[in-house]
């Protein structure tokens, strides 16, 4: 299992927009003024974690936190200290300097990392093209070649009438609102259901997969046709990453123009209901979104579009 990540969904997409200033940074040999640079902006209000996103390893929102706190106790709305001038800080007392000094210095370092290992084989700034971003970003040249694991082919041929059942019992007896905790039901019981199952089953589902893997490998299963609902789910929770950085390479190439898209589709983890979202790229002078400056923005945009979605996914579901 992969360790939690330590961004929220917007600092990972903060962190890739400046990939092609440090690539470039990197060729003129002037790293040291990149992070120099880089340090002060991530520590501004707009980059902290997310407290609601489960996804992020809590260690991350401690050292962050505790930035932020002591920064607070100064009295300085967004200030940013640099370690160097930690100890210059007459109100603050010894242990809540070091403190501070040891949460920079991680997070320092962190960031370090996050650069070198997403920028291994990348030799010029600004190469990305659009249909590569996508692919990566929702997976499709990882599961080009990456092979199935047995449970996902499991969750494929049994998933509606073996596990489907003891999923939603899970989230009506026990209330599971939130998409993240559906998705971990979802986990928890096709894992739970494939261990308890007869070797004869097993045998059949370790057939199908090296059937399938193989035939990935050849290039004869169609990509998208396979994708199970936890993978639907995930690319959806993706969305901001690409649509910031195909926005942002958009509004270059037309001049500075601003984006608002609104989108939607079934609810991978939720059969039957619609989900919408929408994303905003540019803001005004004072730093709003059309989506923030617009009163009742769900009510004019988001509801009549609702509608338009619940009439052409309720007609599929009749006449299938």
């Amino acid at each position: 299992m992969a360790p939690p990540r330590w961004t929220s969904a917007e600092q990972l997409m903060w962190l890739q927009n400046e990939v092609s200033t440090y690539l470039q940074m990197q060729k003129e040999k002037k790293l040291v003024r990149f992070f120099e640079l880089l340090y002060p902006k991530w520590f501004r209000s707009e980059n902290s974690p997310d407290d609601n996103d489960t996804s992020i390893d809590q260690s991350s929102l401690d050292l962050d936190a505790a930035v932020n706190e002591i920064i607070a106790e100064l009295d300085h709305e967004n200030a940013i200290i640099p370690i160097s001038d930690v100890e210059k800080q007459s109100n603050l007392d010894a242990e809540l300097a070091e403190v501070l000094k040891d949460a920079i210095k991680h997070r320092h370092k962190k960031l370090q990392e996050w650069f070198r290992n997403n920028t291994k084989g990348k030799t010029r700034p600004g190469r990305t093209l659009m249909s590569k971003v996508l692919s990566t970003m929702l997976g499709q040249r990882a599961r080009g070649t990456r092979d199935l694991k047995e449970v996902k082919v499991y969750s494929q041929l049994h998933y509606e009438s073996k596990v489907k059942p003891l999923v939603s019992d899970d989230i009506r007896e026990n209330k599971l609102a939130l998409p993240d905790q559906r998705l971990h039901a979802v986990r928890h019981h096709t894992s739970e259901c494939f261990a308890k199952e007869s070797e004869d089953v097993k045998d059949g589902v370790r057939i199908e997969t090296q059937h399938i893997n193989a035939a990935r490998k050849l290039g004869s299963v169609a990509v998208g046709n396979d994708r199970t609902k936890e993978e639907i789910y995930r690319a959806i929770q993706e969305l901001p990453i690409v649509l910031g950085q195909i926005f942002k390479e958009l509004s270059t190439l037309t001049g500075g123009w601003h984006y608002s898209l609104v989108m939607g589709g079934p609810d991978p983890l939720c059969e039957g209901d619609i989900m919408t979202l929408s994303y905003h790229h540019g803001k005004t002078p004072d730093g709003l979104s059309f989506k923030v400056s617009t009163p009742n923005f769900h009510e004019q945009y988001l509801l009549p579009f609702e509608r338009h979605l619940d009439h052409i996914y309720g007609l599929q579901l009749i006449y299938e």
